[in-house]
């Protein structure tokens, strides 16, 4: 139960970290609009939400091994995915800042 509960802070708090670094840029250029970091933002909070759900809808009934093996998938799977994101949010604000 722990780690599922550590496994979601952590998930939430890397999205956290994201989106706020993209506002914060968004918000240093108030002349400018970013609709492709918006989007891009939109896009880590869906992965986020369907990471939140892979965890909930995972087997109660099996032992911890199994449990902390099916934790550990979704959360490297998140990491990926956010990577590829933050890769994407990056290169766009090296090019429009």
């Amino acid at each position: 139960m722990a780690s599922i509960k550590n496994a979601k802070k952590d998930i939430k708090s890397i999205t956290f970290e994201v989106a706020y670094q993209c506002y914060s840029f968004m918000d240093s250029h108030p002349d400018k609009e970013f609709p492709e970091l918006e989007d891009l933002v939109d896009e880590l909070l869906d992965v986020e939400e369907n990471t939140l759900q892979a965890l909930k809808a995972r087997d109660a009934k099996a032992d911890k091994k199994q449990n902390r093996g099916y934790i550990k998938e979704v959360k490297e799977e998140f990491i990926q995915k956010s990577n590829e994101i933050l890769d994407k949010i990056n290169t766009k604000i090296e090019t429009e800042g």
